[in-house]
């Protein structure tokens, strides 16, 4: 349904927290996969919205680690990039 997905068109990461945290990350092209990572446990976003809206927001937590890998596959960096740990996933 459409309105399970938020569109974030030229998003860009316009502050973070201090605070960080690691986490496992999974990705579907690496199956069977994962990476332990450092993220920011908020940070804040500027986007445009479907609407042409432009959109100043803050992220936390799952949310702002989902955003901040997607943004990483955007700009062309995957789970290579941050060093595979293979083990159960």
């Amino acid at each position: 349904h459409p309105d399970d997905y938020e569109i974030f068109i030229n998003p860009v990461v316009t502050g973070g927290s201090p605070h960080h945290s690691v986490d496992w990350e999974y990705c579907l092209s690496f199956p069977n996969t994962r990476c332990a990572i450092r993220r920011p446990l908020a940070i804040k976003v500027s986007y445009i919205d479907e609407l042409g809206n432009i959109i100043d927001q803050e992220l936390q937590e799952f949310h702002a680690r989902v955003f901040l890998q997607q943004l990483d596959h955007l700009n062309g960096q995957t789970l290579q990039h941050w060093g595979i740990n293979k083990g159960k996933s």
